[in-house]
């Protein structure tokens, strides 16, 4: 008795940990981001910020706009030899169809 009672626990335990990783993979997988935007970000951060360390690359999120754009938003750690580092957020605007950039805007946070 006690053996089948393990046994339910044990498969119950096994789909529920299957059905958490299915979810996860559903919900918390992250969109590819077309590798165009990402090199696009990177060469505007070191146009702005000349030759200082970049870590931490990250991209934050993808947003559909009203009038048929998208922004990219990306992430970047500066990291200035004299100084102290900081946060660069590079928000790249586009055409979603024609894949036509509008708008650059990178926004310096300390």
């Amino acid at each position: 008795m006690k053996y089948n009672r393990l046994m339910i626990s044990i498969a119950s335990l096994c789909m529920l940990l299957v059905m958490g990783l299915c979810t996860m993979n559903v919900y918390g997988e992250n969109q590819e981001v077309d590798s165009r935007w990402s090199r696009m970000a990177i060469v505007e951060v070191k146009k702005q910020f000349g030759k200082n360390e970049l870590t931490d690359f990250e991209h934050v999120q993808s947003v559909t706009l009203e009038n048929e754009q998208t922004k990219e938003v990306f992430k970047v750690q500066v990291n200035p030899e004299q100084d102290r580092p900081f946060i660069v957020y590079v928000e790249i605007t586009y055409e979603t169809k024609s894949k036509q950039v509008q708008t650059i805007e990178l926004k310096k946070k300390s």
